[in-house]
Order: C-alpha cells, then sequence, then structure tokens
C-alpha cells in the first residue's frame, strides 16, 4: 500500500520513477528541467523554468520523498545502493537552494553574474554522500565529471559536511553495525588515527594462571575454583617470569586433577596425602598451545582485526615476552563505542564553548 502511494503516477510517482542516476543528471542541467532542455523525464516540475517560485515546491517534494524513503530502505538487508541515490538526493537539495538563490538574487550575487543552479545541484550531490559516509570518496569522482569552476566550492562543501557530521555522529556503516547488532567496533569520529591500545582495556592476568607444567594438587585446585568463570586457564613457565607455555581448558584441568586425587589416594600413605597435594606433580598438566597472544601496545582496531580473521573471543596479552593480561573482543567493543560517545560530548561541549568564548569577546569589543 505504501508502495503503490509512493510511485502512483499521478501524485508522488513522477519523483519516485526517475532512476537515481538519471534524476541526478535532470537537476544538474544548466538550464531549465524540462524535455526542451533534455531533462529524461520530461518537464517533471511542471512550470519548470528558472527564477520561478513554482519550482521551489516539486524539488522539496522530491528532496523530503527520497530522503524518507532512503532512510527507512537503507538498514534493511536489501541490494538498493547507497551513494548514487545519496548523489541524486543531495543533487536536488542543491539545486532547491540554487533555484531559491536565483530568485533572490535575479541578477546574481554580482553584477551580470547570473546564478547558475546545477552548480548548487553539483556541490550537494558531494556534500550529502560525504556528510553521511564521512569520506572523501564521493567528492573524488565528482571532481572527475565536473568543470574546473566547481571545484572549489564542492571541496568546501564536502569538508564541512564531513566535520559536521563527525561532530554529531559516527558515519553510516557504523549506524548500520549498531543498528543490526553486529559484534563489530562502533569507530571513533575521526577514523584516520587510533590512539586506544590494548592495555587500556584488557583485565590484569592477576593469579588467573598455573605457575607450572608440574604445578601441585593444592594450586590447581585453588585456580579452577577460584576462578570458576574462565574457559581455559594460561600455563607459565614461572611466576617470577610468566612466560606463556601453553593453555589447558577448564574440563581438562578437572579431569586432571581427578587423576592426580586418584593417584595420591592408591600410592600415598593416608598420613602422608595431604604433604604430597603441595608437591610438585610428576604428571604434567595436559596443555595446549596458546596460539594467539598480542603485546600490550597493540591498536584496539588491530586486535579486533584479529578477533574477526581468526573467529575467537579472547586473547592473551604479554608485554616483553611476559604474560600481564586477557583481552576480550566484547572488551575492544565496548572501549571504543565509549571512546566515540565520550569523543562526541567532548566535541560538542567544545562547540559551545567556543561560541559563547567568540561572542563574549565580540561584546567586549563593541563596549
Amino acid at each position: 500500500m505504501v508502495t503503490n502511494t509512493i510511485t502512483f503516477p499521478g501524485t508522488f510517482g513522477k519523483y519516485m520513477s526517475l532512476a537515481s542516476g538519471r534524476l541526478a543528471e535532470d537537476v544538474m542541467l544548466n538550464g531549465d528541467i524540462t524535455q526542451a532542455n533534455g531533462a529524461n523525464a520530461g518537464d517533471w516540475v511542471a512550470a519548470g523554468s528558472n527564477y520561478s517560485p513554482n519550482i521551489l515546491l516539486p524539488l522539496a517534494i522530491c528532496f523530503i520523498l527520497r530522503f524518507l524513503v532512503q532512510a527507512c530502505t537503507n538498514p534493511l538487508p536489501l541490494p538498493g545502493g547507497i551513494l548514487v541515490p545519496l548523489m541524486a538526493t543531495g543533487a536536488v537539495f542543491g539545486r532547491f537552494f540554487g533555484e531559491l538563490f536565483a530568485i533572490i538574487f535575479p541578477n546574481g550575487f554580482l553584477s551580470n553574474q547570473k546564478i547558475n543552479p546545477g552548480i548548487f545541484a553539483f556541490i550537494g550531490a558531494g556534500a550529502l554522500p560525504a556528510g553521511v559516509t564521512q569520506a572523501f570518496a564521493t567528492s573524488i569522482i565528482l571532481l572527475e565529471m565536473g568543470g574546473t569552476t566547481a571545484h572549489v566550492p564542492c571541496i568546501v562543501a564536502v569538508i564541512a559536511s564531513i566535520r559536521i557530521s563527525k561532530m554529531l555522529t559516527c558515519n553510516y556503516y557504523d549506524m548500520i553495525i549498531g543498528f543490526r547488532g553486529w559484534a563489530g567496533v562502533v569507530l571513533a569520529p575521526q577514523t584516520d588515527r587510533d590512539d586506544m591500545v590494548v592495555k587500556q582495556m584488557m583485565a590484569p592476568i592477576e593469579q588467573r594462571f598455573i605457575s607450572s607444567k608440574h604445578a601441585s594438587l593444592v594450586e590447581l585446585k585453588e585456580v579452577y575454583h577460584k576462578y570458576n568463570d574462565m574457559v581455559e586457564y594460561p600455563i607459565v613457565d614461572s611466576v617470577h617470569n610468566r612466560f606463556l607455555v601453553g593453555i589447558v581448558p577448564r574440563a581438562d584441568l578437572k579431569d586432571h586433577i581427578a587423576k592426580l586425587e586418584e593417584e595420591i589416594a592408591t600410592t600415598t600413605p593416608q598420613e602422608d596425602a595431604i604433604n604430597q597435594q603441595e608437591v610438585q606433580s610428576s604428571i604434567p598438566v595436559p596443555c595446549r598451545s596458546a596460539s594467539y597472544v598480542v603485546s600490550d601496545e597493540v591498536s584496539a582496531i588491530r586486535a579486533h582485526t584479529m578477533f574477526s580473521m581468526v573467529k575467537i573471543e579472547q586473547m592473551y596479552v604479554q608485554q616483553q615476552g611476559r604474560l600481564v593480561g586477557l583481552v576480550r573482543r566484547q572488551d575492544v567493543i565496548d572501549a571504543k563505542t565509549s571512546q566515540r560517545k565520550a569523543s562526541i560530548v567532548q566535541r560538542a561541549w567544545g562547540t559551545v564553548k567556543s561560541v559563547f568564548c567568540s561572542s563574549n569577546a565580540s561584546q567586549k569589543k563593541a563596549t
């Protein structure tokens, strides 16, 4: 029902039936948006002559419809395109203001230099996708398409759009990650640098390890019962060095403890059994190799890339070869999400503060 309503030719269909690429071509025309001037959809704006207020309403309706439809359909898991529809919607938005300025300034900003609304559409086609994706790729494409006269205004609009977008929110792709609940990292607004490292988000290892492959039964039972939230336990060469030699899953450690208890019960007199539990065992702990270990100076983005590539949930952290902590995938995601939220608040506060300070300075100069 909704689809039929917005595509019915007698109502909104004339604004929605045109493909995004053809729509962008129409609104970027130098002259009137008419079939005589090369418009793909014909006279789709009725009274479509420049310098006429009648052209503003069709452009406004077209922009609002396409913007709302894109906002509702882009998060869906359907291939509908992102960049080209955004370019077309931005071009319509730019054309609207181009026509508005042409009406307000019929002789142009300067004498005998009339405003060309098509250039405004060209600038809007670059600014909207850049603000949504926070990337310069669309501006590079448009600069190849357009003439040199539009290079500077297009670059300025793209830079301003990206800066404002980063002050307010994250980019489109990170929003989709959060909307769909994917276990991805929501990047900080400044994605060209990453100053967060693993040691800032890892959990210290403390005593959550087995001090030797031949650890005593008392130590094994203490680690097993005290840290019952762990899926596996790291094994180091010694308490002093803490060089990681392997890991033992919790289920295997349980079986090994039962095996040691049985051996002590059958081979040791009852009066010596307690003392024997505190002596290093002759049977080594069945350890496996710890395949994934990272340095404490590895960046959060690189750590998450490793998590995604090898499909694991946690890695051990070393500092100069010494076991110091454990980092989980969810810890990286939570840390980066918190950093992004803090950065948004900090930037918004900085903007308000700078505006307030500049206004106070202006008042002082006036007095």
